[in-house]
This record gives C-alpha cells, structure tokens and sequence, in this order.
C-alpha cells in the first residue's frame, strides 16, 4: 500500500462523520458515472459521494468508478464538489461522465419456416457451406456472452450462465423482455436439430445472456459496463456480442473496453444507423434496431463501442450484397455483414414470445453474424489473439468493391474462415 493510500484511508476515518455544511442535499436527480484515483479506497469513495448528497446507485469497481443520481435541487454544487474532492490535499476524483443511454428498436414477430433452414443471412456469409465443409466445427464449447435485452426463453436457444446488470435487478432474471436480445443470439447459435425454425452461424455455442437493456430496449452506459464488469470476472467467455452504439465517446466505457481486451476477450460491435423508422433517437445515445434506409449514404463516423480498436467493428449489407446506406461508416470499420432493409428481405430469427420468431433489420444483426462465424472459428483455435482474429477475417473476406470506411476488409465469408490454417 503506498503512502498516499495510507493517508487517504486514515483521512477517510477522520472525516467520516463530518457532513460539510451546504453541501448535503436530497436524492434524486442527473446520473454520472464519477470515476475515482486508482489508489483511493472504498471507503473514501462512498463518504465522496454521500457528501455530495448524491445517492450512490452501481459500483463499477473494475474501472474504479461509481454510477451515481446527483441531487435534483443543488445539482451544479454536488458536481463540482466531487469533482474538487481532496483529502489532506489529495484529490480522489478523475472526474465525472454522464450516463449515456443507448436503445433498440423492436423486433417483428414472424412465424416459423415450415421447416428449418438457414436465413438468407447465413447463407451470404456462407455459414451453411462452413457446415457442409466442417460438419464437426459447431461453435461446442465457445462461451459467448450476448449484452442485450436478455435472451430468451426460446427452445432452440441453450443458455449456460446469465447475469441482470440493471441496478436492482434479480440477477438470475436474464429472460428477454423486449425481443432484441433472442433475436441476435438465434443469428448466432440458435440449434440446428429442432425440426423447425432457422439455424444459428454456431448451433452448439454455449450463450452466456447479460442483460443491460430494458424491455423498452433501452439501457445506460453504468449498466453496459456493469454487465462487462461481469464478463470481466468469468474469464472463460472469450467472445463478446454489443448490437448497440452510443453516439459520443466516454472514458468510463474506454477503461471497461481496454480492461477486456487486455485480458484477451474478443469483442464485436454494430458500427451503428444513421436513420430508424420510428423518427426519433435518444439524447445520449441512438437506436441500432430495426429500421428503414436513408436517402443518401452515410458518411458519419461509427458509434462505441464498435469505433475502439479493441472491438470489431459492422456494417450491414442487404440480400444484393450491397452494404446498407443507413449503415454508419468510417475509418474504424473492420467488416460487413448480413443486416437487410426494412423495404426489403429482412433477418428471420428467434423471439422469445408467440410464434418464437421474427424479423429484424440493421448493423445489429450484421455484427451478430460476425459473432456466430468467430464462435466457430475460436472452436478450432481457442487462443486466437484479437490480431490474429483480424488478420484471418481480412484474408478470408469477400471484397464487395466498397471503399474500406464502408466495407472494412469486406464481406465475412464463414466457409473460407474456417479453411483458413
């Protein structure tokens, strides 16, 4: 323990009790994310924070960090008090983010093939070819933590962990409440021996469902980096799938993201719309659901996660190969994938109420295609690192003839992934 943790844990005791006048105020207002000193204890956190009159919500312990409610009246002074909270001198407090929210739009309910095949997205990624080729490589055994809206329940869905990364939520109460969830893990692993339904890119992959939306879809950036704080703690999950973007940068996100890479997690991301049918996007974040297409092409840059050089960046393509003009685009974008138009041929997958399955359409369900056809590829080499995973997607990808901001290295292909040495 250094020298400054001992001062700042003897500093904690001193003031414990001491409530500085003016600055304690009622409960209840604009959520931050207040992230602390690597060497600032527990307990000088918590005091920082109740000081402020602030109401503590999640602790965020692996980036060192607190989702916190500022009060509604005073809200101006409790920030500034954290933020210029010292101890002895020290000061504790890098400083304090807001709480993005990010949503999904819903899935259509669909019925059923009449019998079970692969959707058309599957087969533009070649993933029935893979199958045929490599009957043996099924994605068994590879761990793929979906965080989402939950998933399930869905018969041809097998969930081996699950965790509820909402604040006050059970933890064991993963199931999908909203739709968007079961429908990115049935494009990755839903079964193939059902008899009905489709076929997911890695039926025998084990889904881990970490829900960090709600049932209207929506979900805030303490909870994401809740459920990858959970991730974080089961290094077994080696892959990683976020259908959803915010809009702008944030540090606390940038240190969960960092932190799961360097523990060699590989993660996936849609690069995120430009536009939804529904007209209208959230404040801090936007909508990666289903959606129509826009009347130009989109030149803005890819939302986060997927614009980190961590993460694995999507677009989505329609049934003509062509890359989606709603897909945002950039220099951070690693590849393309299945994601159909609302006008158009659309994604059929599972849903997790009557008739079980649906429709949906956007760079949500292209990065879900990406995920099955890595699930399968981390089967035959378990300890592929994330350089290693790009080099062989960008050797094995169709090139669609699109600049590298809209396709990245191109069109996943599934088939050649796998006879890649």
């Amino acid at each position: 323990m250094t020298w400054k943790t001992w001062i700042l844990v003897i500093a904690s005791v001193l003031v414990s009790s001491i409530w500085l006048e003016g600055q304690v105020f009622a409960a209840g207002g604009r959520k931050q994310i207040v992230v602390f000193q690597d060497d600032a204890p527990l307990a000088v956190q918590q005091q920082a924070v109740a000081l402020s009159g602030s109401t503590a919500v999640l602790p965020l312990s692996f980036i060192n960090a607190w989702a916190i409610e500022l009060p509604d009246v005073g809200t101006a002074q409790a920030l500034a008090f954290l933020l210029n909270y010292t101890v002895l001198g020290v000061p504790i407090v890098v400083g304090s983010y807001d709480d993005l929210v990010v949503s999904v739009l819903p899935i259509t309910p669909a019925p059923p093939p009449p019998q079970q095949t692969y959707d058309w997205g599957l087969k533009h990624i070649r993933v029935d070819d893979a199958h045929d080729k490599m009957p043996q490589v099924t994605g068994r055994k590879v761990q793929v933590a979906i965080l989402d809206t939950g998933v399930g329940p869905h018969a041809q869905l097998t969930i081996v962990d699950e965790y509820n990364a909402l604040p006050g939520g059970v933890p064991n109460l993963y199931s999908d409440d909203h739709g968007h969830g079961t429908h990115m893990a049935g494009i990755i692993a839903a079964s193939m021996d059902s008899g009905v339904g489709t076929i997911g890119a890695a039926p025998e992959a084990d889904i881990v469902a970490v829900k960090v939306l709600d049932f209207n879809g929506k979900g805030s950036l303490s909870t994401v980096i809740n459920g990858l704080q959970w991730v974080y703690n089961h290094k077994q999950i080696r892959l990683v799938n976020m259908s959803f973007g915010f809009s702008t940068d944030s540090l606390p996100l940038r240190t969960a993201i960092k932190k799961l890479f360097d523990q060699g997690t590989l993660m996936v991301a849609s690069a995120g719309n430009s536009c939804s049918d529904s007209g209208d996007q959230d404040e801090d974040g936007g909508e990666d659901g289903e959606g129509a297409t826009c009347d130009v092409p989109q030149t803005t840059d890819i939302k986060y996660p997927a614009h980190y050089q961590w993460v694995i960046a999507v677009t989505a393509t329609d049934i003509n190969y062509q890359v989606t003009d709603y897909s945002l685009v950039g220099p951070q974008v690693d590849l393309t994938a299945s994601g159909g138009v609302l006008t158009g041929a659309r994604i059929l997958s599972t849903y997790p109420l009557p008739p079980f399955y649906g429709y949906g359409s956007r760079t949500s369900q292209a990065a879900a295609h990406v995920t099955g056809a890595r699930a399968l590829k981390l089967q035959q080499k378990p300890l592929l690192s994330l350089s290693e995973v790009q080099v062989l997607l960008c050797q094995t990808a169709r090139n669609l003839g699109y600049q590298a901001t809209q396709q990245g290295c191109g069109l996943i292909d599934a088939e050649k992934l796998l006879a890649a040495p």
